[in-house]
């Protein structure tokens, strides 16, 4: 939305603040023109597009829109009083449980993103672990926008 991309305030702290070439990018994503200055072909071979860039995990956007918002969100999680904010905890490893979902991490590594006390309830940790996906890719034009994710497990 237009009048969201010029009526947010600029917070530095938190990524809120676009510098020329950004804001530039921003308008012509929204009404539809060409990127200036855009490599024709992605890192991983194929032909470069916003579409693409926002879906391609190896040349495109993905992880650094998942790190943004991991990061502001334990930045947000202090802020709000929470305690024992971590980014990316290591989660105990299995002794001997099975987990069915596909989704599952069952690495002895396993991580999260972002962990913290108090989010619910005082006292009480809550894990967070976010997906970021381009709800305008062709794989998702189909479905509704609140089923999108669980096609990511």
């Amino acid at each position: 939305n237009t009048t969201q991309e010029t009526a947010t305030l600029p917070l530095q702290e938190h990524g809120f603040v676009l510098n020329k070439q950004e804001w530039w990018d921003a308008m012509a994503m929204r009404y539809g023109f060409e990127l200036e200055g855009v490599p024709p072909t992605c890192g991983c071979g194929k032909t470069n597009s916003i579409e693409h860039s926002l879906s391609c995990a190896r040349g495109g956007f993905v992880y650094m829109r998942h790190n943004h918002l991991r990061d502001l969100t334990a930045n947000l999680l202090h802020e709000a009083g929470c305690k024992d904010v971590v980014v990316e905890p290591r989660l105990l490893p299995l002794t001997g449980e099975v987990l069915t979902l596909k989704s599952a991490n069952i690495a002895n590594d396993a991580r999260l993103d972002v962990s913290a006390r108090g989010v619910w309830s005082p006292g009480d940790k809550t894990f967070l672990d976010f997906r970021v996906f381009n709800s305008l890719a062709p794989s998702n034009n189909t479905l509704p926008l609140d089923r999108a994710p669980r096609t990511l497990r």
